[in-house]
């Protein structure tokens, strides 16, 4: 091969290191260099471009982390870590604010942040958050305040408040929020939760505004909800267990359906006016293992061994229901 060529191959090519939840892309080979290494922190990007680490990196008092000035920029920490001050305080690990679009922030670890791990404000579209640990910062691990943002396959865990915060018509999907000091999920209206794991946080593992679509979760040993969310909803195929409130609360108009909710400290499901209740298996929990509101609709469903199976609400419509005595 000549060696022009085998310098080409190797300035570009990318390797794939692939784990239980993360993916970590490495430019490797000689030649000429990709991107710009980000050396030491405090560091504020002004230009577009693709911006790493090669170690870790730790931050002084007063300051930010990484602070994005700049639209299409892409973060790849290569799997080190940024490492905050600790404390209280209003700086965080990589923030962003300035308008823009499309920033991506991927592989790697942000921990001990006073404020949060990632912040990106509502004048910035298309974030992407991939395959990022936050821990341990003082209060979201990522919070992005803009719409559309993509959240995917990152730990966010012992964080202050939320583990993550997304906003408005946001698509977070596996990831896994444990022991944080608020929701282990927040996120705004139209947004789409799918695939994660919230367990142990102390209030509500996924807790969302209206029109959104949590499916296939998993919420256990929340110290409120399992998952709660606003009207116009769908809450499908979850299963929320040992909670300390509800398993599932739902606001009107909201359709369950396919989820599994037992040994929770309050009812299984509880369900707004209008709503539909289909299919869910809800048993072992304190107090109903269904409870609707008017002009509901519930049917299909298996309901046992909770303090009150399902209530007698007498404007709801009820098909066959799966109700074997104790």
């Amino acid at each position: 091969m000549p060696r022009s060529l085998a310098v080409f191959i190797g300035t570009l090519l990318v390797f794939l290191f692939s784990s239980a939840h993360a993916n970590f892309y490495v430019v490797a080979g000689g030649g000429k260099k990709v991107g710009t290494e980000i050396k030491a922190l405090p560091f504020e990007i002004t230009e577009p471009g693709f911006y790493y680490i090669t170690k870790n990196l730790s931050c002084v008092s007063g300051a930010h982390g990484i602070t994005i000035e700049s639209s299409d920029v892409t973060i790849d920490l290569m799997g080190f870590s940024l490492v905050g001050p600790g404390g209280t305080g209003t700086y965080c690990g990589i923030y962003a604010d300035t308008p823009g679009e499309n920033l991506e922030v991927r592989n790697g670890i942000i921990r001990e942040f006073q404020d949060s791990g990632i912040k990106v404000t509502s004048v910035i579209k298309g974030v992407r958050t991939l395959n990022i640990k936050a821990f341990s910062n003082g209060k979201h691990g990522i919070i992005l305040y803009g719409a559309s943002g993509i959240i995917k396959g990152n730990i966010c865990m012992s964080n202050g408040t939320n583990g993550i915060q997304g906003g408005y018509s946001s698509t977070i999907t596996g990831n896994s929020c444990y022991d944080n000091g608020n929701n282990g999920i927040d996120s705004k209206q139209g947004s789409t939760i799918t695939g994660n794991t919230c367990h142990s946080n102390i209030r509500s593992g996924i807790d969302t505004s209206h029109e959104c679509a949590v499916i296939n979760n998993s919420c256990r040993e929340n110290g409120n909800y399992g998952i709660y969310v606003g009207a116009g909803s769908s809450v499908i195929g979850n299963s929320s267990c040992s909670n300390t409130g509800y398993g599932i609360y739902a606001l009107h108009g909201s359709s369950l359906q396919n989820n599994s909710c037992y040994s929770n400290g309050d009812d299984g499901i509880r369900a707004g006016v209008g709503s539909s209740v289909i299919g869910n298996s809800c048993y072992d929990n304190d107090d109903h293992g269904i409870y609707v509101q008017g002009n509901s609709y519930v049917g299909q469903n298996t309901s046992y061994d909770n303090g009150t199976n399902i209530n007698d609400c007498s404007n709801c419509s009820k098909g066959l229901n799966h109700i074997p005595s104790s």
